[in-house]
C-alpha cells in the first residue's frame, strides 16, 4: 500500500506560509500604476517595443527615426510660413530628404539588419561549429559582441543606403504633388479623378463579395506557405553565420570586443560612428548628385553636416544624464512586473539599458538637430550663395 505523499499542511499555499493556519487562495496584489514611469512599466506597447529594442536595436531605431523623419520633422519644417518661394523650395527638399531617410531606413533595415541578426544569433548559440579559436570571449562579452557583429555590414550598407535616399528625393518631391518653386502640381481635374477612384474601391471594399474573396486570398495564402523560400532563408542564415564566424575568429576582432567592453558607452559610440558616417556619405551624395538642383545641393549639405557635428556633441551630453534616469528606472519596472519570467526581465531590462541612447540619439539625429540646423543652414546658404555667383 502506497503512502500519500503530499505533506502540504493547511497553513501552507503555493504562495507560502500562511501564518494565521487558515488556508488562503490569494495571490500577491498586482501593483496599482500611479507614476507616469509606472503606466509605462505595464504598458504592453512599451513591453513589445523593448523586446523589439533587446531583439535588434537597428530596427528599434529605424522604427523611431520613421516616425521622427515622415511626421514630426516635416511638420516642424512646415509650421513655420517660409518667407519667400525659395525658402518653401528649400524646405521641400528637405522634407522630403528626410522622408526618404525615414522610409528607406526602415525598409533597408528590415530587409538587411534582420538576416544578419538571426546569422550572429545563430552563431552565438553555437560558436564551436564556426569557429577554430577560443570562442569563450563571445560568452563572456555577448551584448558587446551581438550588437557589433550586428553591425559589421554598416560601413558597407550605409553608403549605398545614402546613394539610394539622394536618388529618391526628387521622386518624393513629385509623389507629394509639389514642383521645384513649392506649388502643387496635381490640377483639380486630376485630384477629382483620384477621389473618385478612392471611392470607389472604398465603396467595392463594403461589399459582401469583395470581402469574401478578401478572406479566401488571405487564406490561400495561409495555406500555400513557401517552403523553398524557407529553405533559402535557412542557407542564408547559415551562411551569415560561417561568415560573421571567420571574423569573429581574426586576433583583431576579439581585441576589439576585449577593448571595446571596457569602454562606459560603448553602445552610444557605436550609433555615433553610423550616423557620423552615414551623415559623411549623404554630404557626398547630395554633391554629387545630377539630380537634385545645383542651388539646393549647398543648404542641404550644411545641413547634415552642421547636424552631424552638434549633434554628436549634443548626444552624449544628454546621453549620460538619461543613462543614471533610467538605471533608477530598473528598479521601478522591477517592482511593477514581479510576475514576469527571469529571462523576460533579463530582456526587456537590457531594453530600457539600449533605450537611452537609441532614443536620445535618434531623436536628436533625426529631429531635433536638423529642426534647429534647417535655418541656420538655409541662412548660411543665403551668404554663400552671393559670393559664389560674384566669383562665378
Amino acid at each position: 500500500m502506497t503512502k500519500n505523499n503530499n505533506n502540504r499542511n493547511a497553513n501552507q499555499t503555493t504562495a507560502g506560509v500562511n501564518p494565521s493556519g487558515r488556508l488562503s487562495f490569494k495571490a500577491n496584489p498586482m501593483p496599482i500604476a500611479k507614476t507616469f514611469g509606472e503606466k509605462m512599466a505595464v504598458n504592453k506597447y512599451f513591453n513589445k517595443f523593448l523586446d523589439i529594442l533587446a531583439d535588434n536595436s537597428l530596427i528599434a531605431d529605424a522604427l523611431i527615426a520613421l516616425g521622427l523623419t515622415t511626421i514630426a520633422r516635416p511638420a516642424s519644417i512646415y509650421v513655420i510660413p517660409a518667407k519667400d518661394e525659395q525658402e518653401k523650395k528649400k524646405n521641400n527638399y528637405q522634407v522630403a530628404h528626410s522622408i526618404a531617410t525615414g522610409v528607406l531606413g526602415l525598409a533597408t533595415t528590415i530587409a538587411v539588419a534582420e538576416p544578419i541578426k538571426r546569422g550572429v544569433k545563430k552563431l552565438m548559440k553555437n560558436p564551436e561549429k564556426y569557429m577554430k579559436n577560443d570562442a569563450s570571449y563571445i560568452k563572456n562579452n555577448e551584448r558587446v559582441f551581438k550588437e557589433t557583429a550586428g553591425r559589421l555590414h554598416q560601413p558597407i550598407f550605409l553608403p549605398l543606403r545614402a546613394a539610394l535616399t539622394i536618388m529618391i528625393v526628387k521622386p518624393i518631391l513629385e509623389s507629394l504633388g509639389l514642383s521645384k518653386d513649392g506649388h502643387a502640381t496635381i490640377s483639380a481635374q486630376d485630384k477629382a479623378k483620384m477621389d473618385f477612384s478612392f471611392m470607389s474601391f472604398k465603396g467595392l471594399n463594403e461589399k459582401k463579395t469583395f470581402n469574401r474573396f478578401t478572406n479566401i486570398n488571405s487564406s490561400a495564402q495561409k495555406n500555400n506557405k513557401n517552403v523553398a523560400f524557407k529553405g533559402a532563408g535557412s542557407a542564408v542564415t547559415e551562411g551569415i553565420a560561417k561568415g560573421v564566424g571567420k571574423i569573429a575568429d581574426t586576433k583583431g576582432f576579439r581585441k576589439f570586443i576585449e577593448w571595446f567592453k571596457e569602454k562606459n558607452q560603448w553602445f552610444p559610440h557605436l550609433i555615433a560612428a553610423e550616423s557620423l558616417w552615414l551623415s559623411g556619405f549623404y554630404m557626398q551624395q547630395t554633391a554629387k548628385s545630377k539630380k537634385i538642383e545645383k542651388d539646393q545641393k549647398l543648404p542641404m549639405i550644411l545641413n547634415q553636416g552642421i547636424t552631424a557635428v552638434l549633434c554628436t556633441i549634443g548626444a552624449y551630453k544628454l546621453d549620460g544624464v538619461i543613462n543614471k534616469k533610467l538605471d533608477k528606472y530598473k528598479d521601478v519596472y522591477k517592482r511593477m512586473n514581479p510576475q514576469l519570467e527571469e529571462k523576460v526581465m533579463n530582456r526587456r531590462l537590457t531594453g530600457i539599458r539600449l533605450l537611452g541612447p537609441i532614443v536620445i540619439f535618434t531623436t536628436i539625429y533625426r529631429f531635433v538637430g536638423p529642426v534647429l540646423v534647417t535655418p541656420i543652414a538655409n541662412k548660411i546658404s543665403e551668404m554663400i550663395e552671393p559670393h559664389n555667383k560674384k566669383a562665378a
